[in-house]
């Protein structure tokens, strides 16, 4: 076990090195600029692999020590230790071009527990187990502190996906469509049916990779054959189990994501439009917030959330 630790620690290790497009690093100049405290960022999601695009929102988590190292308002942070986490829009300009990004800032010490699998939603562990760069790290303890939970998200996404899959035999590829299927439903969003598949296709080698290291890690009957097929011979208990837990987990998801949209609309400027934005570019369907309900969404944003879902912006 020590041994698929240590290379699934290595492998992390020279994967979130590598560089990153320039746009993304001149963001991270700006984003560093904000406070003192910032212990690490993490540049994830589709800014990886999608092509050029000049509507592009590149992904950023930002690592804290304090939340008021980052914004001094009290409430933003008061409200990000019980729900994080905070969300900003940051721009940077290089040359003629407007750069953008979303920011999610997240103390340290709560990304680590919940890559590890204790929060409410599968938000940290099912992002951070794919591919992501660590474009800052302040010192050498805050960069070995990513990488552990960044291979802590990985056995936690495996942990919770094998026994989706069931027993005999699958690929890894089985593996992560039935793990991103499932967190998907515990989200406020309808994803394509092949979005699972397209998040794969990015990177199929690092994917195949974490399944082959992280499996011996779950402490399931499972093992990963020479061709990356996975033998499992599944606890009847624990198959049972994960299929009942189901119908919880993604209520209890829906909710707690619900409670962070609705805080993002009170303390992200232009949260309104961003949060639309978001269920539009995963499902399609655009609905158009009045001045009122860009004002007072906590009053507002209920129409447009049952005309979001009765048109199937989400499920």
């Amino acid at each position: 076990m020590a041994g698929e630790r240590e290379a699934l620690t290595e492998l992390i290790t020279a994967e979130v090195a590598r560089p990153v497009d320039g746009d993304a690093a001149a963001l991270v100049e700006v984003i560093r600029a904000r406070g003192g405290g910032i212990a690490a960022v993490l540049l994830y999601g589709s800014g990886l692999w999608q092509g050029a695009s000049t509507d592009r929102v590149w992904d950023f988590y930002v690592l804290v020590d304090d939340y008021q190292d980052f914004d001094a308002r009290r409430l933003p942070a008061w409200l990000a230790r019980v729900l994080p986490p905070n969300v900003y829009y940051i721009e940077a300009r290089r040359g003629e071009r407007v750069l953008r990004s979303k920011c999610a800032v997240m103390r340290l010490d709560q990304f680590a527990r919940a890559a590890a699998g204790h929060a409410a939603t599968p938000q940290i562990w099912a992002r951070f187990a794919q591919p992501c760069r660590l474009v800052h790290a302040r010192d050498e303890r805050a960069r070995e502190t990513v990488v552990a939970a960044l291979a802590d998200a990985v056995v936690t996404f495996h942990r919770r996906s094998l026994p989706l899959v069931g027993e005999g035999e699958a690929g890894f590829r089985e593996v992560w469509r039935a793990g991103l299927a499932e967190t998907y439903a515990q989200e406020l969003r309808s994803e394509r049916a092949g979005r699972p598949d397209a998040v794969i296709d990015a990177a199929p080698d690092a994917f195949a990779a974490r399944t082959r290291l992280a499996v011996p890690l779950t402490g399931f009957p499972a093992q990963v054959e020479a061709d990356d097929r996975i033998r499992m011979a599944m606890p009847a208990p624990q198959k049972h189990l994960a299929r009942a837990m189901r119908p919880w987990r993604r209520l209890r998801g829906k909710v707690v994501v619900l409670l962070r949209l609705m805080k993002a609309a009170f303390t992200f400027e232009g949260g309104v439009d961003y949060v639309l934005w978001k269920i539009e570019r995963h499902s399609g369907v655009r609905v158009e917030p009045n001045d009122f309900q860009r004002r007072h969404p906590l009053i507002g944003g209920w129409p447009l959330l049952w005309e979001l879902y009765r048109r199937g912006g989400f499920r």
